[in-house]
């Protein structure tokens, strides 16, 4: 191989066909979690939801099965003279428990804060256990 004088003015090589563009290619892992926890008066459910906002959470309660869903999608594109870019990112969480029996009916209270979604449940008043007394007739 010879050595040759680099000229800066001469940018012939940089449009061979040999020369491939970089590819920019990043990959975004989430860890998610759900985690259960009770109260004396009350179940809690934490999901981990980063990036998503409150319009974006879909939650539904059938019986006790509880569903929570969200899909965000980023695009980002940018063109000028001389460059063209464009970075997309794609995000889905999904979560299904099952309430426990004591948990009453009333419509849970959901915050969204720091890209944890918390579902609090209130649990039924139990009355302690009446005891029943047979009479012989």
């Amino acid at each position: 191989m010879s050595i040759s004088r680099w000229n800066p003015t001469s940018i012939s090589s940089f449009f061979d066909d040999e020369f491939d563009f970089p590819a920019f290619t990043s990959s975004r892992n989430i860890s998610t979690g759900l985690n259960m926890y009770e109260t004396d008066s009350e179940v809690v459910a934490e999901m981990a939801m980063p990036g998503v906002s409150e319009d974006k959470v879909d939650i539904s309660i059938d019986g006790r099965m509880v569903n929570v869903s969200s899909h965000i999608e980023e695009k980002k594109e940018e063109k000028d003279k001389k460059r063209y870019f464009v970075s997309s990112m794609s995000s889905r969480f999904n979560y299904s428990f099952r309430l426990p029996e004591n948990v009453s009916g009333e419509e849970p209270e959901a915050t969204l804060t720091d890209g944890i979604l918390t579902l609090t449940f209130a649990k039924r008043i139990n009355d302690t256990p009446k005891k029943i007394k047979v009479n012989k007739k």
